[in-house]
């Protein structure tokens, strides 16, 4: 082990240029992967230690590789997750720029939460690595950039080299760093852009993604912490909750939002004609990354506010992760960009095939990671059109192995990859490592090329003649063919002419045809004229040429509007969408009609076409024409016309809400409510008013019209809510709803109900609430026809009856007769009450087990507690001995939070039964937390050997978990936890990830004692197939022990019956929990590797559970005991007085 010294020097050379050290030790061994009759071998590039957590990385013309590395990562940048106990959640809600959040952290600071310098003091760069001697190797690491460590900054995720400089995006800001005097070190950092990542939600949502387009401008992706930006034109681009994809010019010019709606797109790709793609995350709740077709003016459907609520809101309730083919509109909605595919878990890095280095197979495919902590797996899809947008094709999984982050292809025709260096957290032993195909590379032409190629970028293209440029315009290779592109295109005006002629020309290759309309585009910008010789390829035969002319017309506004409304028509979908486009960026009013046209012959049929329209319209910003034009037009231009109103908020979408067509009148309802059109909210809330039909009442109709008047709040809407709640023939589910609106109605609304925003409405009258229960309770009660409504109907019963006497109250909390529901609100009645009845009510409950519940008893000691502390003790200690376990539990940990001597007392008898090994053991966990918790010091020494476990936090020992766990509220912890997202990458059945091993029939492979092992000792066994390292976070630091414990319980129901429960089979059984343990593949860390398929889940190994605990030796307890005797003592004879 490396000691402090170097450790240190390791550190100040990493900071610094200085040469990667080659000692002795033997390099990773290199492997060959076989697949397709092709061999591939997987050498190292960068050697471990040679950077530290890398992000991703860029490669130059020269083949230096610059790499984004982070050190903030889950140390200056947090997220809500860690973040929990300040309330960050709700903080979080509120922010709406980046400012806000530095002012979030200087309140903490202020708070002591944090050490001043803790959001400074580490740091995220941008590392040079280059190999000088041309060996394949790299032999030099130096930082390019570093020292972004402002209390904002981070995480630093993404590069691209371009021109000499490499910009670099690290929230809250797009980076151009230039070395202007070639020392491999950054002279000047000019900020181009600013406001990123207002929010903290999850580390890893970024600033990434850095991508150069067809046209010239860089494309770049933000996660879902949001933006609050302002263009150097002056333009404000706000989305706060929300992640996106950007454009603008390599001088931070003209910013633009491409498409927005997504929640963490790590990297983009664009295909061979210009098409974009992105991998979008999951958000760890049974939803399924997906593959993105990056629309202009585009929707992805996610919202960061919903992540916070177990249900992901419309997320998971409306479909919108899913394919078209799972589900289609109106329970799907129609303003959002279905998924092309799922593919993966994790999307990390992104590559289009340039077209050299690899077999014909890979041809115009994408390559994706899929990061998942214990290692990751390269897919590989091609994508196929289908109509206007895309389908996937031959997808495959071409590398599964280490930590990959990023990949990219060498103009050596090697694809690099960078390795984290193994799980989740930050560590350095950050890698590059490369595939080289060598039956592709053994093929004389492909090595021919790829020699070219290297040739070609080394030297450069700015000395070449213009016919060589525009030869190379048809290379195979997608990098030689943009680089000629942009390098005729910074020639200019001098440059166009032939250009055109190469467009025009029919004879001329594709690519290059494609390459010259895009060159031409770009010197436009600055020479509009030069693109008049593009007009007449929009009569062109082949119909990819038309597309391409208009979308390159389009996005330089040129004046062809007469040929753009012909082109609406045309046979090819693509030439329709791109058409569609340009028709919106003329921003004529005379092109509505001819979109409403579009709308009506593409029937809904294609998403992608109706998008396009609707953006067109959005752009044209004449609604009220828009309306006007529509009117008796069929549903489909109806819909499209809702769609392009919401876009715009516009109050016209209310005009919708009783559409005739159920599809058009729900996306109304959704345009309303989501778009928060305030003057369309009553209007939505009065939808309850009436009958609902069957087609219509549905969730993404239903919820919002019921939440509508939660926010409207008016005397009128608490009356629609107790009406309905009256009609049996209503969905119990929304009656449910209702109800439940009711019940908080005098309390303040801080999140709506449907994406969880934050909205924090003061609370509303309870006399208005009371007036209407009391008209309507009687009905509400008699359609009641569920046990939740009955329930729900008689808490609110409760809620009317304030004119009881003490008496009365009393009566009614001891009818055992009436619903636990009403009692409850009873209960708080009297204890709220200014008299002394609470101690009567108590008892009632307390020595009438048989007329009472468990949850009435719980509350009663509660209130005992804050209103008498030596009774509640007194209470809460026989209550420690009640025959329901969860009722028991609580008394215990009532008693720990009870500051009076009779409460110590009654731990203290607790803590020696558990000392001595003679306590129950379902309430060993309550039983130690409550004398931790104890002033007296006695308390705890007779405890904490009991809670000790040598690798684990304090608390978290097999003794106090083993056993009285809930495994309702477990398998809550495994979906819906928010820190610890086991099920992002653990299945149960079909939901869940796949980066950690499969947990279905968990119980019949592991013991209790086993899976309370592998969830506080991730790293005691490693499951074959899954890394060398667990990459599960610590769990102890996530969850609290009573979390554990009801996980553990959990996961203990899941079992075969037909084998029974690890450690209880029988002798003809057959366990699987014998297996050997793994390692992972054999031979290091490089080697390729593959998950175990989900159909035969992983298993567990048998390890030694904890050591029975002995009992403490007397003479070691003598003082604590005497302590702690006369406490109990003490507390007797006071009883005795009382």
């Amino acid at each position: 082990m490396p000691n402090r010294r170097t450790a240190i020097l390791t550190s100040l050379l990493l900071c610094s240029g200085a040469a990667i050290a080659q000692d002795k030790k033997p390099e990773p061994p290199k492997y060959t992967l076989t697949q397709d009759n092709q061999t591939r071998r997987v050498d190292v590039w960068a050697k471990p230690g040679s950077m530290r957590n890398p992000v991703s990385f860029t490669i130059d013309w020269k083949g230096n590789v610059y790499v984004a590395e982070t050190d903030r990562a889950g140390n200056a940048v947090s997220d809500t997750r860690v973040l929990g106990k300040l309330n960050a959640v709700e903080e979080d809600l509120k922010l709406k720029s980046v400012e806000d959040r530095r002012a979030l952290i200087d309140k903490w600071i202020a708070a002591g939460a944090f050490e001043k310098d803790f959001f400074t003091r580490t740091e995220d760069r941008v590392r040079v690595l280059r190999d000088t001697d041309g060996d394949g190797v790299a032999d030099f690491s130096g930082v390019f950039a570093g020292g972004f460590n402002d209390a904002l900054d981070g995480i630093g995720a993404g590069v691209l080299s371009l021109n000499g400089s490499i910009y670099y995006t690290c929230i809250p800001s797009l980076w151009k760093l230039t070395d202007t005097n070639n020392d491999f070190a950054a002279d000047t950092r000019e900020k181009l852009s600013t406001g990123y990542g207002i929010r903290w939600c999850f580390f890893g949502h970024d600033l990434h993604g850095l991508a150069l387009g067809p046209d010239g401008r860089i494309y770049f992706s933000m996660g879902d912490r949001g933006y609050n930006v302002t263009t150097k034109e002056g333009v404000q681009l706000f989305g706060p909750e929300r992640g996106a994809v950007f454009r603008c010019w390599p001088d931070g010019s003209d910013l633009e939002l491409f498409h927005e709606g997504l929640r963490n797109p790590q990297e983009l790709a664009f295909d061979d004609l210009g098409e974009l793609f992105t991998g979008d995350n999951n958000c760890d709740s049974g939803d399924a990354a997906r593959m993105v077709h990056v629309w202009e003016g585009g929707n992805s459907g996610w919202c960061q506010d919903v992540q916070s609520l177990d249900s992901r809101g419309p997320w998971n309730r409306e479909f919108i992760w899913n394919l078209l083919s799972q589900h289609d509109e109106p329970a799907r909605p129609a303003w959002t960009t279905p998924p092309i595919d799922h593919i993966g878990a994790g999307p990390s890095g992104m590559l289009h095939y340039p077209g050299l280095g690899e077999s014909d197979r890979y041809t115009n495919a994408i390559f994706m990671v899929d990061y998942y902590g214990s290692g990751a797996t390269v897919h590989a899809f091609k994508p196929v059109a289908d109509g206007a947008t895309f389908k996937t094709s031959d997808k495959h999984a071409y590398y599964s192995g280490v930590t990959v982050t990023d990949i990219d292809f060498g103009y050596d025709g090697r694809m690099y990859l960078s390795d984290w260096g193994g799980g989740w957290e930050p560590n350095p032993n950050g890698n590059i490592f490369t595939i080289t195909n060598t039956t592709a590379l053994n093929d004389p032409k492909q090595a021919d090329a790829i020699a070219q190629v290297r040739e070609l970028f080394n030297s450069g293209f700015s000395q070449r003649a213009p016919d060589e440029l525009m030869q190379l315009l048809s290379h195979r290779d997608q990098r030689v063919r943009l680089a000629a592109q942009y390098e005729l295109a910074s020639r200019g005006e001098p440059a166009a002419a032939g250009l055109a002629e190469l467009a025009s020309s029919r004879n001329a290759p594709f690519f290059q045809r494609l390459h010259s309309i895009w060159a031409i585009g770009q010197i436009a910008r600055k020479a509009p004229k030069v693109a008049a010789p593009l007009a007449p390829l929009l009569g062109d035969a082949d119909a990819e040429i038309r597309a391409q002319t208009l979308r390159t017309l389009g996005d330089l506004k040129y004046d062809a509007l007469m040929e753009y409304f012909s082109a609406l028509s045309d046979e090819s979908p693509r030439v329709r969408y791109y058409a569609a486009l340009a028709v919106g960026k003329r921003k004529d009013q005379s092109g509505i009609g001819p979109l409403l046209d579009l709308l009506a012959s593409n029937d809904n049929q294609d998403r992608a076409i109706r998008n396009a329209v609707v953006y067109a319209l959005t752009l044209i910003g004449k609604p009220d024409d828009v309306i006007t034009a529509a009117a008796g037009l069929p549903a489909s231009v109806r819909l499209g016309v809702v769609l392009a109103l919401r876009r715009s908020a516009n109050i016209g979408a209310a005009a919708f809400l009783a559409d005739e067509d159920p599809v058009v009148a729900i996306e109304a309802v959704r345009a309303v409510y989501d778009m928060n059109i305030g003057a369309g909210l009553p209007a939505l809330a009065k939808m309850l008013d009436q009958p609902i039909a069957k087609d219509r009442a549905i969730e993404p109709l239903m919820r919002r019209v019921i939440e509508a008047n939660a926010i409207v709040g008016d005397d009128a809407a608490v009356e629609r809510l107790a009406r309905f709640a009256t009609d049996s023939g209503a969905d119990a589910a929304w009656r449910l709803l209702a109800l439940e609106k009711l019940e908080n109605w005098d309390k303040p609304l801080k999140r709506d109900g449907v994406w969880g925003h934050w909205i924090d409405l003061p609370a509303r009258s309870a006399d208005t609430l009371r007036a209407a229960l009391a008209r309507h309770q009687a009905a509400i009660a008699a359609a009641a026809n569920t046990p939740e409504l009955k329930a729900k109907s008689d808490a609110l019963a409760a809620r009317i009856a304030t004119n009881l006497s003490p008496e009365e109250m009393l009566s009614q909390l001891a009818d055992a007769g009436r619903s636990e529901s009403y009692r409850a609100v009873i209960l708080e009645q009297i204890a709220s009450a200014a008299n002394d009845q609470l101690p009567k009510a108590a008892a009632s409950l307390l020595e009438k087990a048989e007329t009472s519940t468990p949850a009435l008893r719980i509350r009663a000691r509660e209130l005992l507690a804050a209103a008498d502390p030596a009774l509640g003790a007194d209470k809460a200690a026989a209550g420690a001995a009640a025959p329901d376990l969860r009722e028991r539990q609580h008394a215990i940990r009532l008693l720990g939070s009870i500051d009076h001597a009779n409460a110590l007392a009654a731990i203290g008898e607790l803590a020696m039964k558990l000392s001595d090994g003679s306590a129950d053991h379902s309430v060993a966990l309550e039983i130690y937390e409550s004398a931790m918790r104890a002033k007296a010091t006695g308390l705890r020494a007779m405890v904490e050997k009991v809670g000790s476990s040598a690798k684990r936090p304090p608390g978290f020992s097999t003794a106090l978990l083993g056993k009285g766990g809930d495994a309702a509220r477990g398998k809550g912890v495994f979906l819906h936890h928010e820190a610890a997202q086991c099920v992002r990458c653990h299945t149960i059945g079909n939901i869940g990830g796949t980066a950690g091993p499969n947990l279905s029939l968990i119980a019949s492979r592991a013991t209790p004692e086993q899976i309370i092992e592998s969830i506080t000792e991730p790293n005691a066994v490693i499951v074959q197939g899954f890394g060398q390292a667990s990459a599960m976070p610590e769990m102890t630091h996530l969850l609290q022990p009573a979390d554990v414990r009801d996980l553990a319980a959990y996961l203990g129901t899941l079992f075969d019956p037909s084998i029974g429960r690890a450690g209880e089979q029988t002798a003809g059984s057959t366990s699987a929990s014998g297996a050997a343990r793994g390692a992972g593949p054999s031979g290091g860390p490089w080697a390729p590797s593959s998950h175990t398929p989900l159909s035969e889940p992983p298993f567990f190994d048998p390890v030694l559970s904890d050591a029975i605990i002995p009992l403490l030796g007397l003479l070691a307890l003598l003082i604590p005991l005497a302590v702690i005797a006369g406490a109990i003592a003490l507390a007797k004879r006071s009883g005795g007085a009382r």
